[in-house]
């Protein structure tokens, strides 16, 4: 590997972007052709993505070829086909340059490359890769220059695969070293109708190139640029706003939605309000594109701000956020898709570009999450139908929330969570002395996590050895809140705020059991991660948590706020370890069981693939995108003239300093012109003085008598 390229494999990561939308596309795919391998680094990643497939590694150059073999057999991925070939349009024999850099061989050289020998090589077309038609094929090309060629070898392979996704270097230099005008690459996929998405990995984002222009290029400057090119036919991108940069169970949601969507053939990108608090990584990692903007206004109000009613969020220019605007003005994704129910900016936006919009409701926004929704939850709902062309829920619940007088206007969709692998596993439940249970989420009221404190204070009266372990952050009033009612009751030294853990696969490892005690959940993660990790599940029966547990069955419910029958339950399963065991067994089945059967990525692609909708409705969104593009014109010239004034004041302030240095510089002058006239003075006097003296009678005698004593001298 050249020294240059070292620290991107090892340390921030090999085209980052591009490896991943790469990986997602071979989860998919039965037949992987990595042209141009250099090291193996995209065969491995193929092999490492999807075990079963036909990944076949194509190199030209025979010391290059022999790495990629050593790393094959180094990683046991032996089931990588490895040929030391050309990859072109016509079969026989090619001449291929060996440069400096190992990276840069081609048959062409490398414009800034030289070249240290010729070599003849065996050359080889798509006929030679044996891929029936039907099958689905994922190609990655580098041929420096030469990837027109390499498409033309590929032509029937293309166009007889079922689903056919390219990864293709975009080089302008090496395009015309090569004899190729740059943009000629673009229009060979244009003409074939498909969808060309640049890939920016520095920045980890993409951009569409719709014209076989030389705008890219211009764009790219003299460096290079991926193409990931899709079938149009059968892809779609979007543009997703959510209401976090953090990583919590709705953005974690987030970016498992985005996981499938990629690996399904779409492109998403995320707008993200910053500071990112660790989602921009897990997006970019499953390929998803991320803007991060500053922050934007809720419509729902939280603890210390005041909320934006829906009857006025319309005409409020605050809601018209001008960056978000311009973000998704330079995306110009198919549709745009809102991820929560406390901001309303992404719908607004939509409407003012005309773009269409989907609103997916994960939560309740319910009050005991510091959370008001200005109006009442039908209300709220009815301004979401407003600005959407499609409305989503997570949960019948949610779906019942906010349209409990109008099901039809909203659809569930349920999208069971990944479970996360506990660190070790637990190979058995505890039963005893230090059994432990656990409550995952942020410690606020919503969380139930006083419930449970109480519970422990109950079995500890019962002669119960319970710990409580709560793991998730909070504010201090939260802490304190928490910390005072377990010095109350008696517990402090059973219950332990263990903060958060940016490990989930820990998470789990140290508990018998997890209460989820949350009453307004639209659907909660913890019951899947807890099957998963082998741990029973204690429920409150209330909000989403209902719909995707079986009482009894896969957990132990309860009635919000009996604290008794928590207790009760908890002790059940702390003196019961074969039960414990059992209920997390039948858990683990019935939730993967729900995950297989689920059809909610077919689901997701159905509603993101709406339309506007027309007639009074389209009217409506066209009327609220009217005033939202009045509002941001309106915003801009504010702050155009703002700027006007700052720059009017700058210029005043340079005025005033230049007239202050003026001021002084004749100040100075003065000093100086008063300085001259008093030594022009002095001087005058001394010229008198001295005439004086000249004229004088001693002057006079004395010239005489000073030349005598010279001459004696």
């Amino acid at each position: 590997v050249p020294a240059r390229m070292r620290d991107r494999y090892i340390g921030e990561g090999y085209e980052r972007l591009s490896v991943a939308l790469f990986e997602r596309a071979c989860v998919q795919a039965d037949v992987i052709v990595d042209i141009g391998a250099h090291v193996g680094i995209y065969s491995l990643v193929a092999h490492h993505a999807n075990p079963s497939a036909r990944v076949i590694g194509i190199e030209a150059s025979p010391e290059n070829a022999e790495v990629v073999s050593r790393n094959v057999a180094r990683s046991q991925a032996t089931a990588i086909e490895v040929v030391c070939a050309a990859f072109g349009a016509e079969r026989g024999t090619a001449t291929i340059e060996l440069t400096d850099a190992s990276d840069n061989c081609g048959p062409s050289g490398h414009p800034i490359s030289p070249t240290v020998r010729s070599i003849s090589v065996a050359a080889i077309t798509g006929s030679d890769l044996a891929i029936a038609d039907g099958q689905r094929v994922v190609f990655k090309i580098d041929v420096e220059g030469h990837e027109l060629d390499a498409l033309r070898g590929l032509e029937d392979a293309i166009a007889g695969a079922a689903d056919v996704r390219v990864l293709v270097e975009f080089n302008p230099k090496c395009l015309r070293s090569a004899g190729f005008a740059p943009r000629d690459l673009l229009a060979w996929w244009l003409d074939r109708d498909f969808r060309i998405f640049a890939i920016d990995d520095e920045h980890g984002t993409w951009s569409e190139v719709r014209e076989a222009t030389d705008a890219l290029e211009d764009r790219i400057g003299p460096g290079f640029a991926n193409l990931f090119c899709l079938r149009a036919a059968v892809t779609r991108s979007v543009a997703a706003v959510v209401h976090s940069g953090g990583l919590n169970g709705a953005e974690r949601s987030h970016v498992e939605l985005v996981e499938n969507l990629v690996t399904s053939g779409w492109m998403v990108h995320t707008i993200v309000p910053g500071p990112d608090g660790g989602i921009v990584a897990e997006l970019q990692r499953c390929g998803g594109s991320v803007g991060v903007l500053e922050r934007w206004p809720w419509w729902v109000a939280t603890p210390g701000s005041e909320g934006v009613g829906p009857a006025r969020a319309i005409s409020e220019s605050s809601l018209v956020h001008q960056p978000l605007l311009c973000e998704l003005a330079a995306v110009q994704p198919d549709v745009v898709l809102t991820e929560t129910a406390v901001i309303a900016q992404g719908a607004i936006a939509a409407c003012a570009l005309g773009l269409p919009h989907v609103w997916f409701l994960r939560e309740l926004a319910a009050p005991e999450y510091g959370l008001k929704l200005p109006e009442t939850a039908p209300a709220v709902g009815a301004v979401i139908a407003a600005l959407s062309d499609r409305v989503l829920a997570v949960s019948e619940a949610v779906a019942q929330h906010f349209f409990p007088l109008d099901r039809d206007a909203v659809d569930v969709v349920y999208a069971p969570p990944r479970g996360v692998r506990a660190a070790g596993g637990r190979a058995a439940v505890r039963s005893g002395p230090g059994w432990t249970v656990g409550v995952v989420g942020a410690l606020q009221v919503g969380k139930g996590h006083a419930e449970v404190i109480a519970a422990v204070a109950l079995l500890v009266q019962r002669g119960i050895d319970v710990r409580l372990r709560c793991i998730g952050s909070g504010t201090a009033a939260d802490t304190e809140r928490l910390q005072h009612l377990a010095a109350e009751l008696g517990v402090s030294e059973r219950v332990v705020l263990a903060g958060r853990s940016a490990d989930r696969s820990d998470v789990f490892s140290a508990l018998d059991a997890v209460v989820v005690a949350s009453r307004s959940e639209g659907l909660s993660r913890i019951p899947f991660e807890a099957a998963d990790a082998g741990v029973p599940v204690i429920y409150v029966e209330s909000g989403g948590t209902l719909e995707a547990m079986v009482a009894g069955e896969t957990g132990l419910g309860y009635a919000a706020g009996d604290v008794d029958a928590l207790a009760d339950a908890m002790e059940s399963l702390a003196l019961d370890p074969d039960r414990a065991r059992a209920l997390a067994a039948r858990a683990k089945k019935h939730l993967d069981d729900w995950r297989a059967q689920s059809d909610h990525v077919t689901q997701l692609r159905a509603a993101l693939s709406v339309e506007r909708r027309g007639g009074s409705d389209g009217l409506l969104r066209e009327a609220i995108g009217a005033m939202a593009a009045r509002a941001a014109v309106a915003d801009t010239s504010v702050a155009t003239a703002r700027a006007i004034e700052l720059e009017r004041d700058a210029v005043v302030l340079e005025r005033d300093a230049v007239a202050a240095a003026r001021a002084v510089e004749i100040a100075e002058r003065d000093a100086a012109l008063l300085e001259r006239d008093a030594l022009r003075a002095e001087r005058d006097e001394l010229t008198g003085q001295l005439n004086a003296i000249q004229t004088s009678r001693v002057w006079r005698w004395s010239t005489p008598y000073r030349r005598w004593r010279s001459q004696g001298d």
